[in-house]
Order: C-alpha cells, then sequence, then structure tokens
C-alpha cells in the first residue's frame, strides 16, 4: 500500500484519520494512540504479513532492552550494566540487520574472492527494516544518554510504526515526538493542521508523481540498455544520468512531503528530511540538506563515536572514509553502493582539505560554479548508485566521456522535462519555503529561503484561493496515478 495508490488516499486514509477526528475530543489520547499503532500495523502488513512477527519482536526486543538500561540508570554504583545492555542491545539489533540485508552479499561476493563457494539463499529483506533497526538504535542511544527519561509501551510502539514514517523515513529523534504525545498541544484534532498537512501531501504527490514517474523511463531505458550489454550514445547516457539524478531527487523530497503532511493530519510533526539540496555549494552542504535525519545519524553514531575530527585532519579523514563507506553499505549490499559512498567520502574529504585554505567569502561567480561544480559531481556519483554492477558502471562512465562519431540525438520531450526539473531545483522555493507561514515548530526549517526580489514568490495561506488550488492539484495527480510506482527508497 504506497502513498501514491488509491487503496491508500481512498481507503486506508480516510479509514484510519476520519475516527481520529471525529473522536479526538471524546476519548482518552491513549485510545486514540492505540488506534493509530493499530493502522499503522495494518499499513506494514498490507506489504508482506509476515514481516509484521519482524517488527513485532524487533520493537518488544528493543523495549527489554530499554527497560532494562532504564531500570540500571536508577540505581547507584550501576555504571557498567547500562552499557552492557546498550552494547548488547545494539549488537543484536545490527546482526538481525546484517542477516537480512547482507548474508547474500557476504556469501556471494566477499566469500567468492577466497576461492570458497557457499550456497546463496533466498532472504527477503523485510520492508523498512534498515530504517526501523536504525530507529531503535537512536531511541537506546537517548537513553543511555538520558535525553529520553519517561516512556511507556504504547508511546514507543507508536513512535516506531507511526506509519508515516515507518518505511522510508525520516529517522526521528524520540524525545520530539515523546513531547508531543505527552503534551496537550500536540496529537488533537485541528483544522489548521489537517489543511497544512493536506497540502504538504499534495505537493509531496505531485513531485512523486507527475515529476519523478515521467523521468523514470528515461533513466531505466538507458541504465537498463548499458545492463543488457548495449553501447549507447553520448547524449543518451547523459540523459539517463541526469533523468536519474531528478528522478531520485523528486522522489525521494516527495516522499518526504507526504511523511510531513501525514504526519501533520494527526498532529505529529515529523522533521523536514530534504532541503534543496541541488542548491547545495559544496558536497558537505549537499549531506547537510540531502537524507537531513540520516546524515545526522552517520554523524552521531558513527563519524563522532570514531573520533570525529578531534585527533586532527588525517584521522577526520580516515572517519570521513569510514563513515561514507558505511553509509554505502547501509544503501544497498553491493559493491556499486560501495564505491558510491567511497566517492562521496573522497569528496567530502576533499572539500573540507580546501575550505580549511579557501577565503572565506567568494563572489557571485564563484558561488554559482560551486553550485553547478556540486551538482555535477553529485549526478555523476549517482552512476554506481543506479547501476546493476561494477561492469555496467565502468560502461556506463565510457559512454558519458568517450566521443565517438555517433553521439546520439537529443530526445525533445526528455530535454524538456531535465530543463524544467533543473530550473525548479534550483530557482523555486522548496515545500518548506512555501509553507513557511505555517511551518512545523520542532527545527527551525529556513536555513535558506528560496528568493524572487527578496522574498519567496510562493507562500501557501488557509486561505478558500490556496484550498482550490490544492484541490486541483490533488485531483490532476490522483487522475494521472498510473502504476503506482514504489519510492525508489523503499529499496533501501
Amino acid at each position: 500500500m504506497l502513498f501514491n495508490s488509491y487503496v491508500f488516499l481512498f481507503v486506508f486514509l480516510p479509514f484510519a484519520l476520519t475516527p481520529f477526528v471525529l473522536l479526538s475530543d471524546r476519548l482518552g489520547r491513549h485510545w486514540l494512540e492505540w488506534w493509530v499503532i493499530g493502522c499503522s500495523l495494518i499499513f506494514y502488513s498490507w506489504f508482506d504479513i509476515t514481516n509484521t512477527a519482524i517488527i513485532s519482536l524487533s520493537v518488544l526486543f528493543n523495549y527489554l532492552v530499554a527497560k532494562a538500561i532504564h531500570a540500571h540508570h536508577n540505581h547507584k554504583n550501576t555504571e557498567k550494566g547500562p552499557r552492557y545492555y546498550f552494547a548488547f542491545g545494539v549488537i543484536t539489533n545490527l546482526a538481525v540487520l546484517s542477516y537480512y540485508k547482507y548474508t547474500n552479499f557476504f556469501l556471494r561476493d566477499i566469500l567468492s574472492h577466497f576461492g570458497i563457494h557457499s550456497e546463496v539463499h533466498d532472504i527477503a529483506l523485510p520492508l523498512g527494516i534498515s530504517f526501523f533497526t536504525f530507529q531503535q538504535i537512536i531511541f537506546l542511544k537517548d537513553l543511555m544518554s538520558k535525553d529520553v527519561t519517561l516512556f511507556s509501551f504504547r508511546k514507543y510502539l507508536f513512535c516506531v510504526t507511526f506509519f508515516p514514517h515507518l518505511i522510508a523515513g525520516p529517522i526521528i529523534k524520540y524525545k520530539h515526538i515523546l513531547k508531543q504525545l505527552y503534551s496537550r498541544a500536540f496529537f488533537t484534532y485541528s483544522p489548521v493542521y489537517l489543511a497544512t498537512g493536506f497540502t504538504w501531501l499534495t505537493l509531496g504527490l505531485f513531485k512523486k508523481v507527475i515529476i519523478a514517474d515521467n523521468l523514470a523511463p528515461y533513466a531505466s531505458q538507458a541504465f537498463q540498455a548499458v545492463a543488457d550489454g548495449h553501447v549507447i550514445s553520448l547524449i543518451s547516457s547523459w540523459t539517463g544520468c541526469l533523468a536519474y539524478a531528478f528522478q531520485i531527487y523528486f522522489d525521494f523530497s516527495g516522499y518526504s512531503d507526504m511523511a510531513i503532511g501525514l504526519g501533520l493530519l494527526f498532529k505529529i510533526e515529523l522533521p523536514v528530511n530534504f532541503n534543496s539540496p541541488y542548491k547545495a555549494t559544496s558536497i558537505v552542504d549537499f549531506w547537510r540538506r540531502w537524507h537531513i535525519t540520516l546524515s545526522w545519524f552517520l554523524r552521531e553514531c558513527i563519524y563522532i563515536p570514531l573520533g570525529g575530527n578531534r585527533k586532527g585532519r588525517a584521522h577526520q579523514y580516515i572517519n570521513l572514509l569510514i563513515t561514507m563507506l558505511l553509509a554505502g553499505l547501509w544503501h544497498g549490499a553491493g559493491w556499486t553502493f560501495v564505491v558510491w559512498g567511497g566517492v562521496h567520502g573522497l569528496l567530502l574529504v576533499a572539500t573540507h582539505a580546501w575550505e580549511s585554505t579557501k577565503p572565506a567569502s567568494i563572489g557571485a561567480y564563484s558561488l554559482a560554479f560551486a553550485r553547478l561544480s556540486t551538482f555535477l559531481l553529485v549526478c555523476l556519483a549517482w552512476v554506481p548508485f543506479r547501476a546493476v554492477d561494477l561492469q555496467a558502471m565502468t560502461t556506463y562512465y565510457k559512454s558519458m566521456f568517450v566521443i565517438t562519431s555517433d553521439i546520439g540525438s537529443f530526445d525533445p520531450r526528455a530535454t524538456l522535462i531535465i530543463v524544467i526539473c533543473c530550473l525548479v531545483a534550483w530557482f523555486f522555493p522548496n515545500t518548506q519555503q512555501i509553507m513557511c507561514k505555517f511551518k512545523p515548530c520542532i527545527e527551525n526549517y529556513l536555513s535558506e529561503r528560496a528568493t524572487w526580489t527578496g522574498q519567496s514568490f510562493i507562500s501557501w495561506k488557509p486561505t478558500p484561493f490556496y484550498a482550490i488550488i490544492t484541490v486541483l492539484i490533488f485531483c490532476y495527480v490522483t487522475i494521472s496515478l498510473g502504476s503506482n510506482a514504489e519510492f525508489l527508497y523503499f529499496q533501501f
């Protein structure tokens, strides 16, 4: 049951939301929490009911570990106890994730290099296991640091299973969601939040259905042709690369907007996970804007524990490389993802080295060059991310840079869509800037305002005019729902 499907939009969402709206002032909050938890488990079970047992056991295990950590915190002279339970919980979570995600990669691609051939098993990857595993590791970490001191099984289960973020994020900070569940100001019926949430949802659907899904055929055609052993032209390879760059951009941006919008319908604020990353002026800036909550997790749970930048530049650069290699493996069990993570790690190292020597300020032309060069580097790095294997990756790069007598011809429709995407990604305000008058309160999302004569030229308001515009966009999107293409980040 995808967010961009008729069954979700016209069956599940009304089923989950209607009782919440009608009974929010009549039932106790604990009943509403159980209702949303039940709906979330139905949502997850829709994909594969056998996976419900996996997430249920995962939640129960981590809750028991959390209770043990919490209990030992309340006793003196037991500093080692919480650390032991925390280590046990983290190792067990990672072991389960590794079994499902990396067993075949280890058997097929690692052992074979040493001449050891083992039978590859058919292990189905539970949907969203990477996200809900990392989510629960964060919860244990918050308990260890005492950022979270008050919780119950119901509220913990709500935080993990809340369907807007369950499958592909954002990765939440528990203290933010728990504060909302314990506060009377949140998780209750609100017409303004309903209008705001519906608009976020509609804008996200537009990005996914109208933009990303229309780019998908051009990206798939080019990369699949190379995977099948065909030689593609220079123009076709660049068209495919740029099409995929914008496909994954609007696909993930659309999902992130939908997650926030669905949360707001229930008056729960989720963090912004996407902040115009193609406007970035460096790879460091890109990772502050792309998958923001994952970047936070990588920094807090890998980079800083490794030592961060506390032991000099050499150690900092090694830590950056290790962190990004692990980020690549997190996205997928394959050498192409290792290459993608390694490329971004090297680019981060080069950026930090350059920023330690360059002037503090740069001019307008240098800023434009920085944005364009960063965009091109990110696009080139998407090739291993999308390629099926290393050979296909190498062949695709050759198609992009080796000029032959037949350079191909431009596809007018593909070229027009890509040009429009460039204009939207570089010059238009993003969703949080459009919705700036009613931005969620848990974080300051407007670190950079889109400008048009000094101000954001689109500013949504809860007025009849914007209501009509939003409904028309929603109707256009629902008419255009084709085969309900899956979100790209679902596979990670």
